[in-house]
């Protein structure tokens, strides 16, 4: 339900985000900056279709892998169906979420 939310942000925010080859990482790179590229202008048009951005995965630094193509846990809320963030398919840690009044 929509009470998750906010403790699923909190606990997005928690992962660690760095290479796949180190220990204790959640979520490592995206695969080209192509990638990274399309993911955060999905991200963008989310919010500017009106979607809360509850939490922001751009801009992640990874220390001693600054050119990596990094994109941190996303979260979405709020996204209606014909903004292009529910529409097209993010490939990214990027949770989109939409409230409905039931499952009928």
């Amino acid at each position: 339900t929509v009470e998750w939310i906010p403790e699923i942000a909190e606990r997005a925010a928690a992962l660690k985000v760095g290479p796949g080859t180190e220990e204790g990482v959640d979520v490592g790179p995206m695969i080209s900056p192509a990638a990274l590229a399309r993911a955060k202008d999905l991200i963008q048009a989310g919010v500017d279709g009106g979607a809360e951005l509850l939490l922001d995965g751009r801009g992640v630094v990874v220390p001693g892998y600054e050119g990596g193509n990094w994109l941190g846990p996303t979260l979405l809320r709020g996204v209606a169906p014909g903004n292009p963030a529910s529409d097209q398919e993010i490939f990214g840690p990027v949770l989109v979420t939409t409230a409905v009044d039931s499952l009928e």
